[in-house]
């Protein structure tokens, strides 16, 4: 069942992953990396209701943990004063009652990211779906096929939210711009036009959402350029940032 991202989480990420592309670039050469980074921002935000991680146990499949600091900042059910190799109460993070919680019928178990709290309602949380492109040669792979994957998730309601961070080289040839004999061998630019537009339109610093009915959906928008910053590893290397959910 899809959840519409709340205003404020799409607030934060935009956010975090602008001053990220700002202060490192060269970030999204790893698609992990830019994840993982926009999941501990989240993790660690303090404003309001705290926001909580709900992740997925690699020895209990039909378990999932949720990750969520209390009000001082301190994970739930950290136990500084346990043993390393102790069990139940003893252990230096508490599982079963205090983290641990029996998986959703049918919740999805690949989705790259969950996000809870917040202010959502208990038993509510946004499925996330990350795509990073960048100018390092290990994201530069620029098949279109597993983007087109994630926007076959929106639509099937197997994902709430796309975050897809793109170097400028990316998200223009993704929109078909660069060689003919290049841009007609790339699958899926006359899906990505529609929703990631025109990147000469998009605003430096600026978030500016927009509305499109796409495919028989009626989809949101909310994107952003981002510059490297003068004393960042690469100067001025843009990227645009854009984050996608069904109306």
């Amino acid at each position: 069942m899809s959840y519409k991202p709340p205003k404020a989480l799409v607030r934060l990420i935009h956010r975090e992953l602008a001053n990220l592309l700002a202060l490192y670039p060269a970030a999204t050469s790893s698609e992990a990396y830019v994840r993982e980074h926009t999941e501990m921002r989240i993790l660690d935000h303090t404003s309001g209701p705290r926001y909580l991680l709900r992740i997925g146990i690699n020895y209990h499949g039909a378990k999932v943990q949720h990750l969520q600091a209390d009000g001082k900042g301190v994970l739930v059910g950290w136990n500084p004063t346990g043993d390393a190799l102790g069990i139940g109460k003893k252990a230096k993070v508490l599982l079963a009652g205090y983290t641990i919680f029996p998986r959703d019928v049918g919740e999805p178990v690949m989705s790259d990211t969950k996000v809870g709290g917040g202010g959502m309602p208990a038993g509510k949380y946004v499925r996330i779906e990350f795509k990073a492109r960048g100018w390092l040669g290990k994201t530069k792979n620029l098949d279109g096929k597993q983007l087109e994957k994630d926007f076959d998730l929106l639509k099937d309601d197997k994902a709430d939210l796309l975050v897809i961070c793109l170097s400028e080289t990316a998200h223009r040839k993704w929109c078909g711009e660069g060689p003919a004999h290049q841009a007609n061998r790339r699958t899926g630019t006359g899906r990505f036009i529609q929703i990631l537009g025109d990147y000469s339109r998009i605003s430096l610093n600026k978030v500016k959402e927009r509305k499109v009915t796409f495919e028989g959906q009626r989809w949101a928008i909310s994107s952003q350029r981002v510059a490297g910053s003068p004393s960042s590893l690469m100067p001025g290397a843009e990227h645009s940032l854009t984050l996608v959910w069904k109306i």
